[in-house]
């Protein structure tokens, strides 16, 4: 399939879109799971990435929107200059939630696609979603984890297989302990 974005939109530098260099955080920070206390971080890391978040809630506010779109949690260009999302799930996901995480995907694209000025094919060449979730709370993942953990292929849980190839070039989800050990050290 020949390429649909233009050779103008084959960079993105993060550093230069003013919303995304104000919400500058830590990794540690974006991972905070603030829904149990005291709120708990999935990671120590302190590297620097967006958060994602934040840059929605500055969106919504200048737009003086009633609702505010769901959101991931961090963003950052990896070593290898992709674009990356990440999401951090710290508790189990049920079918509701695994349903809003998808929605959650949508809005975020959107609202990253409105504020680079970059098209979803530039993204579907140039960007990566991850999901780290904690596989002590998702026991029937520990299982499956097990299953492909020698494996070359590793399988993408919750149903965002959905996603590959469609807005993102490629999607993972890992579990906690991977993403500290193997995942921050070869993308950061």
């Amino acid at each position: 399939m020949p390429s649909a974005y233009k050779e103008s939109e084959s960079v993105l530098d993060l550093d230069s879109v003013s919303i995304f260099a104000k919400n500058k955080d830590t990794l540690k920070n974006t991972s905070l799971d603030t829904s149990k206390s005291p709120a708990f971080p999935m990671t120590k890391n302190e590297n620097k990435v967006i958060n994602f978040d934040k840059v929605v809630k500055d969106y919504v506010s200048s737009l003086n929107l009633k609702v505010t779109p769901k959101s991931n949690d961090a963003l950052f260009k990896s070593k290898n200059g992709n674009i990356v999302f990440i999401e951090f799930k710290n508790g189990k996901l049920s079918d509701r939630e695994k349903f809003e995480l998808k929605g959650k995907i949508f809005e975020s694209v959107i609202i990253l696609t409105e504020l680079s000025d970059k098209t979803t094919a530039f993204f579907r060449e140039h960007m990566e979603y991850v999901l780290v979730f904690n596989e002590e709370a998702c026991p029937q993942e520990k299982i499956s984890s097990a299953v492909y953990k020698n494996s070359s292929k590793q399988m993408i849980k919750f149903g965002l297989e959905y996603f590959k190839g469609y807005l993102f070039k490629e999607v993972q989800t890992i579990t906690q302990k991977r993403f500290n050990q193997d995942y921050i050290p070869n993308n950061f």
